[in-house]
């Protein structure tokens, strides 16, 4: 009987070991409309914005660690540094030299951080814009436009951070873009409105949006609370997609990303607007979304302070090797939780 008990115990606890091998083999949690599951990046406490400069350098801010942008290199995510900008940094944009542009919201503040490979601390300018400013893009002139919630305008500044005009808008602003003719595309809870590169009003769009994107036929995707619309140079309604209603990037193909903030899902539309795949369980509170030279989409969750990779793959979503949790290959060893 002893020896039938013991060879009983033996068997359960191999049954149990595989049980375990198998489950500590799930990658990360959040799955794709596949069941899959993608890479998650720690150590963040609330990122907002992303934006990915020429070098596949990634860029985050990240709200509750106070004037705090940390940057990693797009393949590996592992953080550099942080670099102490202005408080509660929100939008960032990279300019044609690489310094990296951040709204400071909570100080009304930009700061540049001018950034160059190899350099651990880089110096950081800040310079004085309106109230509580949130959305910020760079034009081909180096123009730095910045929406300023909380005075309903928005500002321009030069190459050099010296404000050069402001300009009143029709409701509490929050993103901005600028397309290829530098017209500037400015979404308030009211309106969305453009403007030319002087801030005269060309036309606008009676619905309040949220984050924009310019596609390379010159139309306008916004994110609004029941989806995406999308607009003709005219302002007016060419579309609109049952997606997201947070942050939205085009990748390289023309393809639309949309970032769900509430359903925590990332929706891919094609550029006539039909949705091609919805990735679920992505993250908590989804915000900012990009994507990298690569066509690895990258997106900012910020009520569980991760980031989540959406690799890319030529045909589908990205399945990654799991046979057994000490497997290397698993994506829990690629990079996950070592912010």
């Amino acid at each position: 009987m002893k020896t039938f008990s013991l060879t009983f115990y033996k068997l359960c606890m191999v049954i149990v070991a595989i049980t375990l091998i198998f489950q500590d083999c799930s990658p990360f949690e959040g799955g794709g409309s596949s069941g899959l599951s993608y890479p998650t990046y720690k150590g963040f406490s609330q990122p907002v914005g992303i934006a990915i400069d020429a070098l596949g350098n990634l860029w985050v801010t990240d709200n509750i660690k106070p004037g705090i942008v940390i940057q990693a290199p797009g393949s590996s995510a592992v953080p550099q540094y942080a670099n102490r900008v202005g408080a509660y940094p929100m939008g960032l944009a990279i300019d044609a030299s690489g310094n990296v542009w951040v709204a400071n919201s909570a100080d009304n503040s930009v700061s540049e951080i001018f950034y160059a490979p190899g350099i651990i601390n880089p110096t950081i300018a800040t310079y004085p814009v309106g109230n509580y400013p949130h959305g910020i893009a760079i034009d081909a002139s180096g123009h730095v436009w910045v929406a300023n919630t909380g005075d309903l305008n928005i500002s321009e500044l030069s190459p050099t951070g010296t404000t050069i005009g402001t300009y009143p808008i029709n409701g509490p602003p929050s993103h901005i873009a600028i397309d290829a003719s530098e017209n500037i595309w400015v979404s308030t809870s009211n309106n969305i409105i453009k403007l030319s590169s002087q801030g005269m009003t060309i036309c606008t769009y009676s619905a309040g949006g949220y984050a924009i994107a310019i596609d390379a036929s010159g139309n306008v995707w916004v994110t609004m609370s029941n989806g995406v619309t999308e607009l003709n140079p005219q302002c007016i309604a060419i579309g609109k997609y049952p997606a997201g209603n947070a942050g939205i990037a085009i990748d390289a193909s023309g393809n639309i990303w949309v970032a769900d903030s509430f359903g925590d899902t990332v929706t891919e539309l094609s550029p006539a607007g039909v949705i091609k795949d919805t990735y679920y369980r992505v993250g908590d509170f989804l915000r900012g979304i990009a994507i990298d030279n690569e066509g690895n989409v990258w997106v900012a969750n910020s009520a569980d302070g991760i980031l989540t990779k959406i690799p890319f793959v030529a045909k589908g979503p990205q399945y990654f090797p799991c046979s057994h949790f000490t497997d290397t290959s698993c994506p829990q060893f690629q990079g996950g939780g070592n912010f």
